[in-house]
């Protein structure tokens, strides 16, 4: 061995080689990575603080899923009371982002006793006249709700957070019915689906109900639904694709085609919940690998859950939650987190907010990239000469880093700034400004093709910037 060779040279040079090849005469129309959305909610009525309401604003976030959740009280002595709603949907309004809106609320008055299996309120028409109510306070003419989701997780109750467990596609079926007519009647254009279940399948056994089933009978009956929900929290992106396929078949036939909507989505819960989890920069590369196959598949709007973590305060929750449930949120999200916002309770950022990011910026044409490489993740952009190129090392198909050759062909221009960003171990981001720091700047002198080597380590992201000098 030549005794110049460095250590890391001599790792680097015997690691995996990965080939990406990204073609810019072919594009594949417009990349619509606005798609992957964001979910936040559910666990406290505190609103988003105005530092991230700040960030949200400038990566331009179309819209936003929520709950209104049984907290915010709205209703709970009978008389309305929009105090605590009204702070947090401001919030969310200043961010320039439409709102889909979870109904999930349980009043006292209108259910007598705390049981997720009561789904059917105690008076239907003051069910439909408070419907009606926080419709005309949100949505119409105000348009900050565009979206309304009947229910959450129904498939599995309280387990999900939400006060109902509905698994009968036809108890959802009336329960949707009626909530949407209230909505329908103060606001027609509002777009109304369901039915937010617990994962979607495919799966050795059945899939969860009420989905197939609800979707049958809006199909048999001619309701109109909207838009069709569910949440994935998996590390496999390929189970995420494969959930869009098997909900695009139950809703062949439906006229209009009702949209799709991941209304909740992450890679799995983890298996422990140490404070070193906080860092954990390879959470990224799952982020962008799922991220990516949701968006080759086809999906209308994906929602990555959630923004930031906050605490479960129980007696915000012992009106309409069972204490055996309040004590499992409680180990959740006080005890033992699940830490998966990209901030965390005191705004510090994770490594999702980098990879999320990402996607937010990428605008223009998507482009064609070959990989040879089913552990390397890819998607590229073309917008106004620019090109963008991201490569993700998905940690649930590998462990072992890779050398990246990339090659760049088409109407390049001969001289180029090339910027290389990582999301990796050496955590290079400005924790203030909430930007990833180059890990390489120069010119480059090209014939119409770029080429580099990027070194990729499991888990790591890797974005590749080619501008006009």
């Amino acid at each position: 061995m030549d005794k110049g060779v460095t250590p890391l040279e001599t790792r680097l040079a015997v690691l995996p080689r990965t080939q990406a090849l990204v073609d810019l005469r072919t594009t594949l129309g417009p990349i619509e990575s606005w798609r992957l959305a964001l979910s936040q909610g559910g666990i406290d009525p505190a609103p988003l603080p105005n530092k991230l309401i700040d960030v949200m604003k400038k990566l331009g976030y179309l819209r936003i899923r929520v709950f209104i959740q049984e907290f915010f009280r709205i209703y709970d002595t009978g008389h309305l009371n929009w105090e605590l709603l009204d702070e947090y949907m401001g919030a969310l309004e200043a961010t320039g982002a439409k709102v889909v809106a979870a109904l999930t609320i349980k009043p006292r008055t209108l259910f007598s006793k705390i049981d997720e299996r009561v789904w059917r309120p105690n008076n239907v028409d003051q069910w439909q006249a408070l419907v009606k109510e926080i419709v005309k306070r949100y949505g119409g003419k105000r348009g900050l709700i565009t979206h309304w989701e009947i229910g959450n997780e129904p498939n599995i109750g309280e387990a999900g957070g939400a006060p109902y467990l509905i698994p009968d596609p036809i108890e959802y079926f009336e329960y949707f019915k009626m909530t949407s007519e209230a909505i329908r009647a103060i606001d027609p254009s509002a777009r109304v689906g369901g039915p937010a279940v617990a994962d979607a399948g495919p799966m050795d056994s059945a899939p969860p109900e009420p989905l197939p089933g609800f979707v049958s009978l809006c199909k048999q009956t001619g309701t109109q639904l909207d838009f069709v929900s569910w949440h994935n929290y998996c590390n496999d992106a390929a189970y995420h694709a494969d959930s869009v396929r098997y909900v695009k078949k139950l809703v062949e036939g439906m006229d209009p085609t009702p949209e799709l909507f991941v209304t909740e989505w992450n890679k799995s819960f983890p298996a422990v919940s140490v404070a070193d989890i906080d860092g954990d920069w390879g959470w990224a590369g799952s982020i962008v690998s799922i991220g990516i196959a949701l968006l080759d598949v086809g999906i209308d709007w994906a929602f990555y859950y959630h923004v930031w973590d906050q605490a479960i305060d129980p007696e915000k929750f012992s009106t309409f939650l069972s204490k055996a449930s309040i004590k499992r949120y409680l180990d959740m999200f006080n005890m033992k987190p699940l830490r998966l916002g990209m901030f965390d309770q005191e705004a510090k950022v994770r490594a999702p907010f980098f990879a999320l990011q990402t996607f937010a910026r990428l605008k223009g044409d998507r482009v064609k990239v070959e990989i040879d490489d089913f552990a390397v993740k890819a998607i590229a952009s073309l917008d106004k000469g620019n090109v963008t190129l991201v490569l993700a090392s998905d940690p649930y198909a590998t462990q072992a880093d890779r050398i990246v050759d990339v090659a760049i062909g088409g109407d390049l221009w001969h001289t180029v700034d090339y910027d290389l960003r990582m999301i990796d171990h050496r955590q290079d981001w400005d924790t203030k400004e909430w930007e990833l720091t180059p890990r390489e700047e120069r010119k480059v002198w090209t014939s119409g093709e770029f080429k580099c080597q990027v070194y990729l380590p499991a888990g790591a992201v890797a974005i590749v910037h080619l501008g006009k000098a």
